[in-house]
């Protein structure tokens, strides 16, 4: 389960949390999908792994070729296979399907809009790529608060609330489990995540009381 032994490294738990080390993104990966190289790779750290927080979508791009090589199979086959077709998520998908919500650029000092076009991940889609319904997205929080029969189980569950980091260490409303974002609000934990694509906002936050 880890990339490497040592104290020092970017294990598949610390990427995970964001607690690996590694930068944001790197070269144009975020804008044209594509996969980093062994050189990307080589400058990728912007701290010392397991020493702060620092939020990096290369880790996530990692982790789904981590996934791609341990299964056999493309990320996002598996993805479908194993997650998306067991929950019944029909509306969720890599691409949009319509009725879709269009994204828009707003240039509010030159007063223009115009139309985001749809960006797709190629290689490094883990990050986040897919188009999702708010009924889906239900049906997705209650998994990951409950897990489900033959995709997600408790145990599993368990080790994904569990914080590993928090992201204010002297303030504790945010931290980090393994892949959700654990918010205190008033005393009651919230899971989940959020994110953005060109022109869009998007996330889902459940309890598990």
């Amino acid at each position: 389960s880890d990339l490497g032994v040592g104290s020092g490294s970017p294990t598949l738990r610390r990427m995970l949390a964001h607690i690996s080390g590694m930068q944001r993104e790197v070269g144009e990966m975020f804008v044209e999908g594509t996969t980093p190289t062994e050189d990307d790779l080589a400058v990728a750290f912007a701290l010392e792994p397991a020493q702060a927080h620092h939020y990096s979508n290369l880790a996530y791009g990692l982790l789904g070729r981590v996934v791609s090589a341990k299964s056999g199979m493309p990320y996002t086959d598996y993805v479908d296979e194993r997650l998306i077709g067991p929950l019944g998520l029909s509306r969720t998908t890599w691409r949009s399907q319509e009725p879709k919500a269009q994204g828009y650029l707003v240039d509010e000092y030159a007063r223009t809009v115009w139309l985001e076009p749809e960006t797709d991940l190629g290689g490094v889609a883990a990050m986040g790529q897919l188009w999702s319904t708010v009924e889906d997205l239900a049906a997705w929080a209650a998994c990951l608060a409950r897990g489900a029969d033959g995709v997600l189980d408790e145990k599993t569950v368990e080790e994904m609330w569990f914080p590993q980091v928090m992201y204010f260490p002297d303030d504790w409303v945010l931290g980090w489990g393994l892949g959700l974002q654990l918010y205190n609000q008033g005393g009651a934990i919230f899971g989940g995540h959020g994110g953005a694509m060109a022109g869009h906002l998007a996330g889902v936050f459940g309890s598990r009381k």
